[in-house]
């Protein structure tokens, strides 16, 4: 019955209007041009949804649609009898069937259903994925078919249903999820996360994985199982297991089929995975004999320069926090039998934080990069004024948040203080710090450290003391040689505080009248008969106004090197006007000898320890054309003679 022509005893309501008794009909089918391109619920055995994506129109309007078959190869159908019972039973609210007796003078029962409709107001939204449209509120008894019907905008994926025109039809796929803490102990992804899905499954025999790299466009996540004991069966199949459904915002090119269940992954990169920063890997393959710089086979030999190399190992998987703590905590408990990877977790009965470094290191927690000074059971001790190192920021830690050791960046540990004046820095170890010379960060200061002694388990980074010219060797304007580098200000620390490794591309090793074999010059010697040094011209490349170059000449060594310049008595310190110039200074000197140093001296601003923003530090200057203009007697060379 479509079209009731009866009233309720009260004469004015009419039949049309009872729930119970309105000819509902509901589609629960959706035709799609390409369905090769999703996934087949016979295949798979499962439930699975697609994603309408509105490409070029308002992205608000994405949508999620579940399906239990696909039909004709055209047709994604909800061929859920369970949801379909439930449908039904949400628009006609009734649990039974009824017999409506109808007289000659109309209906001689009333019905015994809810006579009012039961939906309630519905409120529109806008201006989000999921957003409440127009029509629901409306209608608002078509929310409540999509709420239980759970087939256009299901309500599980967080969308809702909407007028479409040549939207995409996008898979939606699944991924890992790991319950423990919520699914904290794996990898999750959100949207407009960037991604790589690589092919690791097909890297056997050399070949290379294919990998595509995607936008998320929007996800869903099922923390429970399926639950099939006792001969239970749910009434629709989703997974065994908790996972992530994730759409893209262009469509999966290559098949990316996981492994098969129960697979110990020590390696990862053997499957097809999903790659996301910061799982710590990059999209590669993996190779069983990796070869770096030498010519294999038919390949070429690495081509470059390397001006510096450094090498440190340090074998430490990440961890996760057991007891979550805030920005103020001075220590941090780790689970020491759980490890993660980019394929998830792996449990072991070994204490795997028994090879971070007992004498302290980095450590980076979530988006915060922190030091500790000592380690014992799985409790981390912070080192002091330790927290939100590097422009990172002080944080509260749940639990579950990945804990990374920072191998690429050596750090140690204080155990004495440090003025602005010292020329030595105790330490608690050495560990992957370089013993034979290297940068290191001291709060706010860089400065350069010329070799190490290790005394025990301490050490202590060393470099030359600097006495200025005036001054007794044992005066108090002594200092260390290398403090303040890269315009940075020399500062002090306490014992407890943290030394870092600085990755550095140029030494700064010229400090003003000092003379000493560790400094770093560029220099050029004539040697000539007596003669007369007209003039020195060069000019000079510099990519920042703040980095300075100098020339400092000498003329038959009358001076040493760390006194004023005194040109009379041929010592001269000169200076460009800047990049591509080439003054000319000029000399009038006699000598026999002239020695040129070309220095390199940073000034202030050209590193910013703050935003990381000032690049001037990591450049240095170039010298072309040099050019010295001297007369002197002539001379004979070369001679021969000859017959006539």
């Amino acid at each position: 019955v479509c079209d009731w022509d009866l009233t309720l005893q009260d004469g004015q309501t009419s039949w049309n209007q009872v729930p119970g008794r309105i000819l509902w009909v509901v589609p629960i089918t959706l035709s799609v041009q390409n369905s090769g391109v999703l996934w087949n619920p016979t295949t798979t055995g499962l439930t699975e949804w697609l994603q309408l994506y509105p490409r070029g129109g308002d992205v608000d309007d994405t949508e999620w649609v579940r399906y239990d078959c696909i039909v004709d190869n055209v047709h994604v159908a909800r061929g859920n009898r369970a949801a379909w019972e439930r449908l039904r039973n949400e628009l006609t609210q009734t649990t039974r069937v009824e017999n409506v007796t109808i007289g000659p003078l109309g209906a001689g029962t009333q019905p015994a259903v809810a006579t009012t409709p039961p939906w309630g107001q519905v409120v529109p939204t806008a201006d989000y994925i999921g957003y409440v449209p127009k029509l629901e509120s409306t209608f608002p008894q078509i929310q409540a078919a999509r709420r239980a019907l759970r087939f256009r905008g299901d309500p599980f994926t967080q969308t809702s249903s909407h007028a479409h025109s040549a939207s995409d039809v996008m898979g939606c796929h699944r991924l890992q999820l790991l319950w423990g803490n919520y699914g904290a102990y794996t990898g999750r992804v959100g949207r407009l996360d960037r991604v790589a899905l690589v092919q690791g499954s097909a890297t056997a025999n050399g070949n290379r994985p294919a990998v595509e790299w995607h936008t998320v466009n929007w996800q869903a996540r099922r923390f429970n199982a399926d639950n099939l004991t006792q001969n239970q069966t749910p009434s629709e199949l989703l997974g065994p297991w908790p996972f992530q459904l994730v759409a893209f915002q262009d469509a999966v090119r290559t098949p990316m089929i996981g492994p098969p269940a129960g697979t110990v992954m020590n390696e990862p990169r053997r499957w097809d995975r999903i790659v996301k920063f910061p799982s710590g890997e990059l999209p590669a393959a993996y190779c069983e004999s990796p070869t770096v710089g030498a010519a294999v086979g038919n390949r070429l030999p690495m081509a470059g320069y390397i001006d510096e190399l450094e090498v440190g190992a340090q074998l430490a998987r990440d961890l996760v926090v057991e007891v979550a703590f805030d920005a103020t905590a001075r220590q941090f408990e780790v689970n020491r039998n759980f490890t993660l990877n980019s394929a998830g977790a792996e449990w072991t009965q070994n204490d795997l934080s028994a090879v971070f470094p007992p004498g302290g290191g980095l450590v980076a927690i979530d988006t915060e990069i922190l030091a500790y000074r000592s380690h014992a059971d799985g409790v981390f001790q912070i080192a002091n004024n330790a927290r939100g190192l590097l422009n990172t920021e002080a944080k509260a830690h749940a639990r579950g948040a990945r804990v990374r050791f920072l191998t690429h960046r050596p750090a140690a540990i204080l155990t004495g203080g440090v003025t602005a004046r010292s020329s030595e820095l105790p330490i608690q170890a050495l560990g992957s710090l370089q013993p034979s010379g290297g940068t290191v960060l001291l709060g706010r200061e860089l400065l350069h450290y010329c070799w190490s002694r290790v005394l025990g388990d301490n050490a202590i980074l060393e470099m030359p003391r600097h006495f200025p010219p005036g001054t007794e060797r044992a005066g108090s304007e002594a200092r260390g040689l290398f403090r303040a580098r890269y315009g940075t200000s020399a500062g002090t620390a306490a014992a407890g505080d943290v030394v870092i490794g600085f990755p550095f591309r140029y030494w700064d090793r010229h400090v003003p009248q000092s003379d000493d074999p560790e400094l770093a010059y560029f220099q050029l010697t004539t040697n000539e008969a007596p003669v007369f040094f007209r003039s020195l011209r060069w000019r000079e490349e510099t990519q920042d106004p703040r980095v300075e170059v100098t020339c400092m000449v000498r003329a038959d060594g009358k001076l040493p090197w760390s006194d004023e310049p005194l040109p009379a008595a041929g010592l001269w310190h000169l200076r460009g006007k800047g990049a591509e110039t080439q003054d000319v200074h000029r000399l009038d000197h006699g000598a026999s000898r002239l020695e040129l140093r070309f220095v390199t001296t940073y000034k202030p601003g050209c590193l910013d320890l703050a935003t990381f923003r000032a690049h001037g530090w990591k450049t240095t200057a170039t010298i072309r054309g040099l050019e010295l203009e001297y007369e002197g007697q002539g001379r004979i060379l070369d001679e021969q003679v000859t017959a006539k």
